[in-house]
């Protein structure tokens, strides 16, 4: 299982996502202003999603014009959909 929830900047989860900017859906080990927090139980999650975002799964859901973001919700459903698949 995995969710997603917006940084605060105080609360730590296992790693984190790049919600806006051109890297929009990379994973990151340590958090930035602007990231999800992502709670999960499986193992190797971090390593998954870095091969969702080398193979532009995120790229999609990419929106902006002059400064790209990612919406929470459609972070959260593709990550759901593809864990779901997985495991």
């Amino acid at each position: 299982m995995i969710t997603l929830k917006t940084s605060n900047g105080k609360n730590t989860g296992a790693f984190y996502i790049q919600s806006k900017g051109d890297n929009a859906g990379r994973p990151l080990k340590t958090p930035i202003p602007n990231c999800f927090v992502v709670h999960t139980d499986v193992e190797n999650a971090y390593q998954i999603v870095y091969s969702l975002f080398v193979a532009r799964r995120f790229q999609r859901l990419i929106m902006g014009s002059v400064i790209p973001f990612i919406r929470l919700r459609e972070a959260q459903e593709l990550l759901q959909d593809y864990f779901k698949l997985t495991y």
